[in-house]
């Protein structure tokens, strides 16, 4: 995956030098206005593959890009070794930022890109859309018990007790997993007879705990795994007339944001939606 990841991170390295798409980067990233990110001189052991220098110039954190979900060993030895935060942006809903959400954010900007700038764009959302990839069933650990108190997934185990699991993957039909990678979010998988890819799909994660912002996916990856009966359209109908979020008019790979606060409200309804997407079929 390396020569992919590469490319990946030159188009990244490009497009931080379109004004509109580095004011959006650095203030999901919660970095301050001015900083600057480029890939740092590489040392012995390895270094992350950028560096973000702050307005006054000291390291403001580290950046590590995954194609695939992060690489929970080389993060950690990162932790261990750097003064500074490590971020991880990764292809799955587990790092602190994913991949699909920056192609999201490129995809916005796009009629405004000058030649070269979308070359950079191009190049990005199709190594993106053709490689960014599901978390693979070893990368996954069982949440501890920070998440699992969490208001939203503590309010739908209290109402699906016999259905909801903390562990990891794989899980009879019937059940939905509470799964992560790093402990610092969360993901919601729906195994269900009716999916007739892998038998197991996302419905809702949360990239970092106390943001207060879920997001779910587009109805054509929900109706892809669920191509016959009501179980997908239902919940897409359900989230644009509770929350007004559209996931009919997004491409497979896009994804949008709930506020935690406002699922919270409608726990009821969102157990009754999960229960009914895993006995589908």
């Amino acid at each position: 995956m390396a020569a992919p990841e590469n490319r990946l991170n030159l188009a990244l390295f490009g497009l931080l030098n379109v004004a509109a798409f580095r004011a959006w980067f650095l203030r999901r990233l919660r970095l301050p206005e001015g900083s600057v990110v480029y890939p740092p001189q590489n040392v012995a052991g390895g270094r992350p593959d950028f560096v973000a220098i702050g307005p006054n110039g000291g390291v403001q954190c580290w950046i590590e890009v995954e194609l695939g979900p992060p690489d929970s060993a080389q993060l950690k030895n990162y932790r261990a070794t750097l003064d500074e935060p490590v971020i991880c942006i990764a292809g799955t809903a587990d790092g602190d930022l994913e991949l699909g959400e920056i192609a999201d954010a490129v995809r916005q900007l796009q009629p405004d890109l000058a030649e070269q700038e979308q070359l950079s764009a191009r190049v990005l959302l199709d190594l993106i859309g053709l490689l960014a990839g599901k978390a693979d069933s070893w990368s996954y650990v069982e949440p501890e018990e920070h998440l699992r108190q969490q208001p939203l997934i503590a309010a739908l185990a209290e109402r699906l007790p016999d259905r909801i699991i903390f562990g990891t993957p794989p899980l009879p039909p019937g059940k939905v997993l509470v799964a992560t990678i790093t402990q610092k979010g969360w993901t919601l998988r729906v195994y269900s007879h009716a999916s007739e890819t892998d038998r197991s799909f996302s419905v809702m994660w949360n990239q970092a705990v106390g943001r207060g912002v879920a997001r779910v996916p587009s109805q054509a990856r929900l109706s892809r795994h669920l191509p016959n009966g009501d179980a997908a359209s239902n919940y897409a109908t359900w989230l644009a007339e509770e929350f007004d979020v559209d996931v009919s008019n997004l491409s497979e790979r896009q994804s949008a944001p709930v506020p935690e606060l406002m699922l919270l409200e409608r726990t009821d309804e969102l157990a009754a939606l999960l229960e009914a997407m895993s006995v589908a079929g």
